[in-house]
């Protein structure tokens, strides 16, 4: 069964924030409850170090276990953990008193003119009347980004159960909101690196925030590599502010072929050729072919399956021209037609390539059934 949702008709937080998914670091996957303010310091510095800050991840998140065990006697509020937070001298804002702003959060969120990131991520909280979780369907009102589902841990299953999960609400991702998909796993050490890159891409793809959750201080160059890929990246961050979705999943359920439109700033000419008037494909996308399988595949990559959606019902169907660029070995692979088959893709891993569209040819003799 298809569920077909106007986006249109769904509303969402209007404070200026999140209009590409949020990147940052978030303390709970690798600390949990065990951290102090020096640790805190030397993953900030890590994030600078490791060239992941100048890639993007801005936020450091202080996830749980910040406060102290008992509020002020006489004004009842929170309050900061002293012990975890002895010192005015941690990494630009200090964190201390990021802890101490934390418990005056409800003055502050009423204040004017206060730019505030919203995210809702408590597991009772995205469970509607029906204990069913549908946060999309009340969290763009009050969120810029909203947990999907319970928490992620550190196994393949774990990265699959979730990613099944957002093939189903992708639509309601846009700039100002965006599905939550948890906190990265990658370099927790319990995958594979294909898995981790698998996780990357698919994270990427979908326009989940991506908030890593290792110890950057203890980083390989294969994971700093993963995380810090510019072009994988990019996509993510992609400013036309679409949500990929998965376009094909084979019958045997052994692979899938995800996809995300891309902003892309020139029209091509073939798009005003008399001949196919009908449609106007967006030109530009990211696509993800991911193998389930426990062992190496081959997988094919039909172009009809992302541009024929663009067509009005029934028309001849144009032969599809794409050049194809891989966005992890950062080479150009050339221009194909009609269909691109990348082989020997590693058990749990993927291809995430990008695809221009460089010209259709009608054929009068293909036509959508």
């Amino acid at each position: 069964m298809l569920l077909f949702i106007n986006p249109l008709l769904i509303s969402s937080l209007n404070n200026g924030l999140a209009l590409t998914p949020p990147m940052g670091w978030s303390t709970w996957n690798v600390f949990y409850c065990d951290y102090t303010e020096v640790d805190l310091m030397q993953i900030a510095d890590m994030l600078v170090a490791t060239g992941m800050l100048s890639a993007g991840y801005k936020y450091l998140n202080i996830d749980d276990c910040w406060e102290a065990s008992s509020r002020d006697p006489t004004s009842g509020m929170l309050q900061y953990n002293e012990t975890k937070f002895p010192h005015d001298c941690c990494y630009q804002d200090n964190i201390k008193d990021r802890a101490t702003a934390f418990t005056r959060w409800s003055a502050a969120l009423s204040v004017q003119n206060r730019s505030i990131l919203y995210s809702c991520d408590t597991d009772e909280l995205i469970l509607n009347e029906n204990n069913l979780e549908f946060p999309f369907q009340w969290a763009p009102d009050y969120c810029n980004m909203a947990r999907i589902s319970w928490d992620i841990y550190d196994k393949w299953e774990s990265t699959l159960s979730i990613l099944d999960r957002a093939a189903n609400i992708y639509y309601a991702s846009r700039p100002g909101y965006w599905n939550d998909l948890d906190i990265l796993t990658v370099g927790l050490g319990q995958q594979t690196l294909e898995e981790y890159t698998s996780q990357f891409s698919l994270w990427a793809i979908i326009s989940s925030p991506l908030i890593a959750g290792n110890d950057l201080r203890k980083m390989t160059k294969e994971i700093i590599n993963i995380l810090t890929n510019t072009e994988v990246i990019a996509i993510n961050q992609d400013k036309l502010g679409r949500s990929g979705n998965m376009i094909r999943r084979a019958f045997d359920g052994s692979y899938e072929v995800w996809a995300k439109p891309l902003y892309y700033e020139h029209t091509p000419q073939f798009y005003n050729i008399d001949s196919a008037p009908h449609f106007n494909p967006l030109p530009f996308h990211a696509v993800v072919l991911l193998n389930r399988l426990n062992t190496t595949a081959n997988i094919t990559f039909n172009f009809d399956d992302l541009f024929d959606h663009y067509l009005c019902p029934h028309p001849p169907t144009p032969i599809w021209t794409v050049s194809i660029r891989d966005l992890w070995l950062h080479q150009n692979l050339g221009t194909f037609v009609e269909t691109w088959t990348t082989t020997n893709v590693p058990a749990h891993g993927v291809r995430m390539i990008t695809v221009l569209l460089t010209n259709t040819t009608i054929s009068h003799d293909r036509y959508i059934s």
